[in-house]
């Protein structure tokens, strides 16, 4: 089993900087240093990492003396947002802000955020002392339960197209539940609905969900676009209404803790050519029991699917994980990606077993279970091919029969193709001596141009 004790043994530690001291960081630095709140936000998440592998007592006591510095810097400091350009009441009679984005045609605007509420004109953190509030932000009700975004507006004679949500535009606006977003609107940004009430959302043409967009926001469900192009870091953590997600084909990549702290999350569909899961993508989601991985994924980030760090090992909640992928995805060595202190089933394609089981990083996961799925794939493999001999030394023969091969590629441990030949009719003897020993995914392209996936060998 991996080694990833602590000297730090109590996990509650641990827990309070993932949550408590998180919130106090964000906060600090978002009215500090708004210009790099994100910038701040990355390096935090860092240095939780930093903590949770290091081994030396003194990081705490220096992370909580630079919070108790930033915040002495930040009171007294009035954060300001770029200002509004002019007002509209839509047809619900909501005022709404817009901030122009183009005074040249196309005439484009994006919602932003009003700023003529008390929250804008107090010192921080004199707002959170005069409204009351315990905590650092101090919520505004400045909408109702319904909010319609129009698809433009016009301003001076001049007609407008509303083609963004701003950055923080309905930032801990409490109140409202509903926003239906016109066609127009292609980019909700930066941490636009960052601690919202909002629970439903129809945003039916946007291709960017930038860094924070609904973190903290009580989403009972989401329908994320086809069109989708980016969903960023952070874009739907810390949401405790969330069941299910389904991504659509058009992501490749998911994003570092775009899920993180979603702790009803329990139904978690990926696409299809997702290449690479990033660190701390699921964080701390107890209720997802099961999750596959798609054929694609080359990279599975660190802390991707663990719930934190105990006394015996990294915390987990996965029962069962099915992996697709016929080669292992790549994983970081030193913080794990998967729960060390808890058994997992590891279901993985026909043939492929003892490949997981010795590639690097996953053979230290002794708490895995591996079962191979080889519904359907037998009978394929012996009507359409034969390799032999295995594990192969020097020449790898690859037989078809009834089939015609056009091309033959091997691939490595790491996606990586270190081999390409020309098939020649229905047999190949393919020159596999120059390849160091290990495991190799062999792949055919049979003449009507269709990739089919074989089976994995072994060189020896």
């Amino acid at each position: 089993m991996i080694d990833y004790q602590l000297e730090i043994r109590d996990e509650r530690i641990v827990s309070s900087l993932q949550s408590i001291v998180f919130s106090l960081y964000s906060q600090i630095f978002y009215y500090l240093c708004p210009n790099n709140y994100q910038f701040s936000i990355l390096n935090f998440q860092f240095s939780i990492k930093t903590y949770r592998i290091m081994k030396r007592t003194f990081f705490t006591t220096a992370l909580f003396a630079l919070l108790l510095l930033c915040g002495g810097a930040a009171w007294g400091q009035t954060y300001s947002y770029p200002p509004y350009d002019f007002t509209s009441v839509n047809a619900d009679g909501d005022t709404l802000y817009y901030r122009i984005t183009s005074s040249a045609t196309p005439y484009t605007v994006a919602v932003t955020r009003c700023h003529d509420s008390i929250y804008h004109t107090l010192h921080f953190p004199q707002v959170a002392y005069e409204a009351g509030q315990p905590g650092f932000v101090y919520p505004v009700y400045d909408y109702d339960s319904l909010i319609t975004i129009p698809s433009s507006v016009t301003h001076d004679g001049i007609e407008y197209t509303v083609t963004a949500i701003d950055n923080e535009a309905f930032y801990e606006q409490k109140g409202m539940h509903t926003v239906i977003l016109p066609s127009t609107v292609t980019i909700i940004d930066t941490a636009a609905f960052y601690g919202s009430t909002v629970e439903h959302i129809a945003m039916p043409n946007v291709t960017h969900i930038l860094y924070g967009a609904f973190t903290g926001a009580p989403l009972s469900s989401v329908d994320i676009p086809e069109c989708i192009v980016e969903i960023g870091d952070l874009a739907f953590s810390s949401n405790h209404s969330l069941r299910q997600v389904d991504i659509p084909s058009s992501i490749t990549v998911l994003r570092r803790s775009v899920f993180a702290f979603c702790d009803n999350l329990s139904v978690v569909n990926l696409p299809e050519h997702l290449v690479s899961i990033e660190d701390m993508a699921f964080y701390d989601c107890p209720q997802l029991k099961i999750i596959t991985i798609p054929s694609e994924v080359a990279y599975i980030g660190t802390e991707a699917f663990i719930g934190g760090f105990g006394t015996y090992g990294v915390n987990g909640y996965l029962d069962t994980l099915i992996m697709k992928c016929e080669i292992p995805p790549q994983m970081y060595d030193t913080i794990p990606s998967f729960q060390t202190n808890k058994e997992l089933l590891v279901i993985v394609p026909c043939h492929t077993a003892e490949t997981y089981q010795t590639a690097p990083i996953w053979s230290n996961y002794s708490n895995f279970t591996y079962q191979e799925d080889c519904v359907g794939v037998e009978d394929y493999e012996k009507e359409n091919v034969q390799m032999y001999p295995v594990p192969c030394h020097d020449v790898l023969h690859v037989r078809g029969d009834g089939s015609r091969f056009c091309r033959i590629e091997i691939y490595d441990m790491y996606g990586a193709l270190v081999l390409a030949d020309e098939a020649q009719d229905t047999e190949t003897a393919l020159d596999v001596s120059g390849l160091p020993a290990g495991a190799y995914a062999v792949l055919v392209v049979e003449d009507n141009g269709q990739r089919q996936h074989v089976r994995m060998v072994t060189k020896q």
